[in-house]
């Protein structure tokens, strides 16, 4: 019949081949590893059994592990709602995401489909544009984030900004 004991020791994971963790096996010959490093891309996830004083060493097949870029959420704001013409208008956008590192990369606002102007986002995520060459009417201002390697884009709702005459 079979053998009355499981394997046991430790098994080691790799990336291609980058060691990215290990994990000893349970009483049932079982480990688990997680990580959340991988970066964006296809992976190619192998488990290498390093074998014990009854059992020899052995290599799994591989498995491709997909890692997507992050959904994100933009939101826009304003320093001043109604505004004037020929008064300076601030707006701030705010990329997040649900995972712990910060979006980068460029904010695209437009005024309706026509884009007045760009703002970078810095270590918080936030992106400004400021502008004092609005029309006297109402402005359908969004935030249109163009996306990073880690990062996937999203825009804001569209902020109505009145201007009135001066």
């Amino acid at each position: 019949t079979g053998l009355s004991t499981q394997p046991t020791g430790t098994v080691t994971f790799y990336d291609g081949a980058t060691q990215i963790g290990s994990g000893t096996l349970n009483s049932s010959g079982t480990t688990t590893f997680s990580t959340n490093l991988l970066s964006v891309g296809s992976h190619a996830i192998t488990a290498n059994y390093n074998g014990d004083a009854n059992f020899t060493s052995s290599t799994s097949s591989s498995l491709t592990q997909a890692v997507n870029a992050a959904d994100t959420t933009t939101s826009i704001s304003c320093s001043v709602n109604p505004a004037v013409f020929g008064q300076s208008v601030t707006f701030t956008a705010v990329v997040s995401s649900s995972i712990t590192d910060t979006p980068t990369g460029t904010v695209i606002f437009t005024d309706g489909s026509t884009q007045i102007g760009t703002g970078t986002l810095d270590g918080t995520g936030t992106a400004t544009f400021t502008t004092n060459l609005l029309s006297a009417g109402v402005h359908s201002i969004t935030a249109n984030y163009q996306g990073d390697p880690l990062f996937l884009p999203s825009s804001s709702t569209p902020l109505n900004l009145t201007v009135n005459k001066a």
